[in-house]
This record gives structure tokens, sequence and C-alpha cells, in this order.
């Protein structure tokens, strides 16, 4: 698997296993302020910390990764933050 899908993908959707259940309990209860609270707080902390890190983490590995987003990277992230 290519190192930018596990660290953009993977590693979020794990990391946040307890968020994403949180606001799936919220959202059947109807309480649909809090999951959207939930859901731009957690796109908005995979966008500002969790790539960063990724980067300085392959930088330590010595594999190549950037901040360098390409059209689709950028379109994704700007549309995760909005939805």
């Amino acid at each position: 698997m290519p190192l930018a899908f596990i660290s953009v993908i993977l590693l979020p959707i794990v990391g946040n296993a307890a968020e994403h259940a949180s606001a799936i309990m919220f959202a059947m209860k109807n309480k649909l302020d809090i999951t959207l609270g939930v859901a731009i707080g957690s796109s908005t902390q995979i966008s500002m910390f969790v790539i960063p890190f990724c980067v300085v983490i392959g930088w330590m590995m010595g594999e190549e990764m950037d901040l360098n987003f390409q059209l689709f990277e950028t379109a994704t992230l700007f549309i995760t933050v909005l939805v």
C-alpha cells in the first residue's frame, strides 16, 4: 500500500474510531448538532495534525512524503472539512 494512502486514509480512521462511534451513537439519538461538531472536529484534526505528523515520521524513516498536494488530494481535504 502506498504511504500516502496509509497516512491519509487508514491512520485517521483507526485513530479516531472512538470519535466515529460516538458520532454514530449521537446521530442515532437525533443529536445532529453534536454529530456535526464531532465530524468537523475530526476532519480538522486530521488536516492540521495527522498529515504533518506523518510527513515528519516519513522523513525520519527515509520515506519521501511532503505537503505538496495535487488537485485531487487538495479537493478531497477541502470537501472533507466542508462535509
